[in-house]
């Protein structure tokens, strides 16, 4: 049936769009997340490790505030960027999108950035 594709992520649900914090330099993520802004003190803040999610599962990342930067390192953890160039998410309209990828354990690749600012 229909209600069961959609739970077991063969159709997509609805998008959804949450602020998580960062600790330990990790963020948590839901099956059902689409969009994130991660919430962080004043400063910069490294995002290493993301967990949770699922195969093939895509999320943007943002920085919720333009005074709380998140610079996300590449190949530190569990996260891979293009060239392996770390990605500074300084502005609300930065983004980056990342595809979980499960080859042995979930690893988050770079789809793409946007550095608007």
């Amino acid at each position: 049936s229909e209600l069961s594709d959609i739970d077991s992520g063969r159709i997509e649900k609805s998008y959804y769009s949450v602020d998580k914090g960062i600790g330990g330099n990790a963020v948590a993520v839901g099956n059902d997340f689409r969009s994130v802004k991660l919430v962080t003190g004043s400063g910069v803040t490294d995002l290493n490790n993301i967990t949770g999610g699922y195969d093939g599962q895509r999320i943007v990342f943002r920085s919720k505030s333009s005074s709380a930067d998140v610079l996300v390192k590449s190949r530190v953890g569990n996260i891979y960027l293009n060239a392996n160039t770390d990605m500074l998410l300084s502005y609300p309209f930065d983004s980056l999108m990342l595809e979980a990828v499960d080859e042995g354990g979930l690893q988050w690749v770079e789809v793409s950035r946007a550095d608007n600012f």
